[in-house]
């Protein structure tokens, strides 16, 4: 599974990002909204974790740039 992180705090990125390296799952860094619609645009992603308060950005502006399907859940 392929995961975007945006996450504007290098230091909790890494942490993050080590953390479901660590479970298998393929975790690619944004530190900005922009660089977070670059990657979506050149990349396939399973999921997008995406930090709400990252500076100059709603999530709205973000999130309306993402193809949003709802997430299968295990009964």
């Amino acid at each position: 599974m392929r995961l975007l992180l945006v996450e504007d705090d290098a230091r909790i990125a890494r942490f993050v990002a080590k953390g479901l390296r660590e479970q298998t799952y393929a975790v690619d860094v944004a530190g900005t909204g922009d660089d977070a619609l670059y990657q979506a645009a050149i990349n396939t992603y399973d999921l997008v974790i995406l930090d709400v308060m990252i500076p100059g950005a709603t999530v709205s502006k973000y999130a309306a740039s993402f193809e949003i399907r709802p997430a299968a859940c295990p009964s």
